[in-house]
């Protein structure tokens, strides 16, 4: 099976898709990804709060569904 990679400028909460990589910076949680946060159940906002992840250089998280 090939591997298809695409690179879109969207809103990320309306994809349907088995793998979503987006890029946070560091500090806060940008209010441009407030609906995602949302969409995911509060998922980027809680791995944010709990300072797990800062969004340093080099820095990655995966989250999963529950």
């Amino acid at each position: 099976m090939a591997f298809e990679t695409a690179l879109t400028v969207a809103a990320p909460e309306s994809f349907d898709t088995p793998l979503l990589a987006v890029v946070l910076p560091q500090g806060d949680l940008p209010p441009s990804l407030a609906a995602l946060d949302r969409a995911t159940g509060g998922m980027l906002s809680r791995v944010v709060a709990a300072g797990d992840f800062k969004g340093k250089k080099d820095e990655t998280a995966s989250l999963y569904p529950d």
